[in-house]
């Protein structure tokens, strides 16, 4: 197999969240695995690979994916897609074609493959954006490998909840900060304030300084100790007003965690099935589900095979995606 140049999806100095780390996890464990890859190196005028992927389906890609398609190099994006109603209704479909129609195809839908991570992503790529159905691969979220390592002692009632991402509006950590007052938990947020957002993040920051007993704030730690984390609390809260699968609720559902999730697109997806569900925009709701999940016995999540999940088997779907162009390319297609 040939060498793959990843793309990423922004400057790390601008940004830097679970997709990125995504992305890099994944790199290194392909370098581990045998595969040549390197992350592109935009000032090298030697830099050369057989395969771009393009980490993103921003526009920004738009240059070096047609320098790529100009030099006949094979082309992967990897996105991350708005998800569809648990109905997958005909207004989406009909707003993607005429999308298509007013404004082109999106950029990704001109690449050899188009990575998605579950398969609500991928109905989606096929039915609005109107992707070909050949060129979608479903290529799961990894996870890291030491949240399958041991054993996870029963949850307690008092623990800890726990809250894991880049603090903004988007993660929506100040109505949950607002929900938890009155419950007799402590909880941790882990992740970096989002510094394109001052005023939501001075919010957050105000509420830290009046509970610094209660209320505690963690980022840049190892993965060993966000584990740990999982193992110390009673609940997961995830109560974003969008995402797509976001990590920590599947770390969560590995580690056997309660789990607090928005009742949006993306909370449905069936895998989660098991969480507590809330209404984001609505403190009361939240604190609700805080308080149910709490009292909650071990979860349990029917419909979750977490191994899709483990890095191995991640990586042998990148794998295949890959060796898939190159026989592309051989037979002509």
């Amino acid at each position: 197999m040939g060498v793959i140049g990843h793309f990423p999806a922004q400057p790390h100095c601008f940004a830097y969240g679970g997709f990125d780390i995504q992305m890099n996890r994944v790199i290194d464990l392909l370098s581990s695995a045998g595969i040549e890859s390197k992350r592109v190196n935009p000032w090298d005028q030697k830099s050369e690979f057989s395969i771009a992927h393009f980490w993103g389906g921003d526009v920004s890609h738009s240059i070096s994916h047609r320098f790529c398609k100009e030099r006949n190099i094979g082309t992967v994006f990897s996105v991350l897609l708005p998800n569809p109603p648990s109905t997958r209704s005909w207004r989406m479909r009909a707003r993607g074609w005429m999308r298509r129609i007013l404004k082109g195809q999106v950029l990704c839908a001109n690449a050899d493959r188009v990575l998605v991570i579950n398969d609500d992503q991928a109905w989606v790529a096929r039915y609005v954006l109107g992707i070909p159905h050949e060129r979608i691969c479903i290529v799961p979220t990894i996870v890291d490998d030491i949240f399958f390592d041991g054993s996870y002692p029963s949850t307690t009632r008092l623990g800890p909840i726990l809250c894991v991402g880049t603090i903004g509006t988007r993660k929506n950590q100040l109505n949950f900060l607002r929900a938890s007052e009155k419950l007799p938990n402590d909880v941790i947020l882990c992740g970096r304030f989002d510094e394109s957002e001052p005023e939501y993040c001075e919010a957050v920051k105000n509420v830290l300084r009046g509970s610094p007993q209660r209320i505690h704030h963690m980022q840049d730690i190892s993965v060993s100790d966000l584990r740990d984390l999982y193992r110390q609390c009673s609940v997961l809260a995830c109560v974003s007003h969008h995402e797509t699968e976001p990590a920590s609720v599947l770390e969560a559902m590995i580690c056997r965690r309660p789990i607090v999730i928005s009742d949006r697109p993306f909370g449905r997806n069936p895998r989660f099935n098991g969480a507590n569900y809330c209404d984001p925009t609505n403190v009361a709701s939240i604190q609700a589900a805080l308080m149910k999940a709490c009292e909650s016995p071990a979860p349990t999540f029917p419909r979750f095979n977490p191994t899709v999940h483990r890095s191995d088997s991640v990586v042998n779907a990148y794998m295949q995606v890959y060796a898939s162009i190159e026989r592309s390319r051989v037979d002509g297609n």
